[in-house]
């Protein structure tokens, strides 16, 4: 186990005791898995690793922790750009593990909400998705070389695309974003990222 997998499995027990139970044995390593599949270049380990440390930073801010964490850890586990129902596939992943462990409806249901935010095809009211959401597109508001890494990575995953359709969906997804009147949806994130998150896309855009 390296060092971001030894992070990672230290917040994945975390999230399981939040809510008082034991992942399956073999959960952990499947997951590690998935995102760690050759054909990922932005939505990898490393993603994963992002968002669980944001995750693990502003933990107490979230209503739900347990199930927030959760949702974090799946909300891309199944991930093919070919296709469009990735959220809901990862959704029920993450319930047939929850199952296995014994957890109840209601967070199950919790969990399936906020992976399905992360669709990002509309803003989430329930404060919990929010957070999620902002955790997701942090990103978008990171360093300039961060930003172009992320940039170049999601085209290579969409290398299937011819470029000329891949500008025209990718510019129509980050105007989406500026036209919004935050980015993102809590407090925090907005402090900390919404001025360069927008610096950011608009440079995208103009180039």
């Amino acid at each position: 186990m390296n060092d971001i997998e030894f992070e990672l499995n230290e917040g994945w027990i975390s999230c399981w005791a939040l809510l008082k139970l034991a992942p399956p044995a073999d959960a952990f390593a499947q997951l590690i898995a998935t995102y760690s599949d050759d054909n990922r270049a932005y939505h990898d380990i490393s993603h994963l690793h992002h968002v669980i440390t944001l995750y693990r930073e502003f933990q107490e801010h979230f209503v739900l922790p347990g199930e927030a964490g959760i949702a974090l850890f799946y909300h891309d586990a199944i991930y093919d750009p070919k296709r469009s129902d990735n959220e809901p596939r990862s959704a029920d992943m993450a319930e047939a593990v929850m199952v296995q462990a014994g957890a109840g409806h209601a967070a199950i249901a919790a969990v399936r909400t906020f992976i399905m935010a992360t669709c990002h095809d509309a803003v989430p009211e329930d404060p919990d998705a929010k957070l999620v959401v902002d955790i997701d597109l942090s990103v978008l508001g990171s360093s300039d070389e961060t930003y172009q890494r992320y940039v170049q990575d999601v085209r290579n995953e969409y290398s299937h695309v011819p470029g000329f359709l891949f500008k025209r969906g990718r510019r129509k997804v980050m105007e989406s974003f500026l036209k919004r009147e935050s980015i993102y949806q809590t407090p925090l994130f907005r402090e900390r990222f919404e001025a360069k998150a927008r610096e950011n896309i608009r440079r995208e855009l103009d180039s």
